[in-house]
This record gives C-alpha cells, structure tokens and sequence, in this order.
C-alpha cells in the first residue's frame, strides 16, 4: 500500500513538473523578446535624437513601429513608457515595458489567478545635437 502511494505522488509531481518546465521556457522567451524591443527602441532613440522624430519634413514614431513588433510577436497588452519630446545631446532617455505573463498550467489545478510581473527597461543617451 505504502508503494502504492509513493508512486501515485512520484507521477503527480512529475506530471507537474512535466508540464511546468515548458510554460516557464516560453515565460522566459515573451521576457527575452520584451528586453530586445527595449534594447532596439532605445538604440534607434538614441541615433535620432528621442522615440518621436522628423527625417525630411515626415514625423516618425519608433514607438509606433515597436508597438507593431509587438502585434505581430503576439506580446499586446504590455504598457509602454519613454521619455517625451526630443532629447539633447548627452541628456538620458528610457524606455518601459511592463505588463504580466500568466501561466496556463495553473488552470488545470483550478488556480485561476497566477499572474507574473514581466518588465524591460532600457536606459540610453542621445547622441543628436539639436541647435
């Protein structure tokens, strides 16, 4: 009887672990690609001089392309902060990402709640004179 039980605990926890590694390989992969998009909007932010920019007469957003990043990565619903407005020379600029991952294989044992904080930041220095 005692065998019996060890072994009905050994494959519930194996069955969970089975099924836990996975979901926190693609936690740590949504976390791997929220690092890059802050890692390249702040190293475009950086070369033009804010997140928000003109190139002859047209206004450009980075943001606006890292947020169609993110569409077709499938990572909507994160909220994004930066810094406003153009950004001088050797002055800092950031770049936010926030937003929460939930695991799915909770679900399963009826816990309907287990939310992640995820979050990137990125901090930079403008490399643009304005006059």
């Amino acid at each position: 009887m005692q065998n019996t039980a060890a072994t009905a605990i050994f494959i519930t926890l194996l069955l969970v672990l089975t099924l836990l590694i996975p979901e926190g390989l693609m936690m740590s992969n949504e976390k791997t690609n929220l690092q890059n998009l802050a890692n390249d909007a702040v190293e475009l932010a950086e070369r033009q001089g804010g997140f928000d920019y003109e190139y002859e007469g047209v206004r450009h957003s980075i943001v606006g392309q890292i947020e169609s990043r993110m569409k077709s990565e499938n990572l909507e619903g994160y909220k994004i902060s930066y810094t406003k407005g153009p950004v001088q020379h050797n002055d800092p600029l950031s770049f936010e990402i926030e937003g929460t991952y939930r695991y799915q294989i909770f679900n399963l044992l009826g816990i309907t709640n287990m939310d992640f904080p995820l979050h990137a930041k990125k901090n930079g220095v403008s490399e643009v004179l304005f006059r």
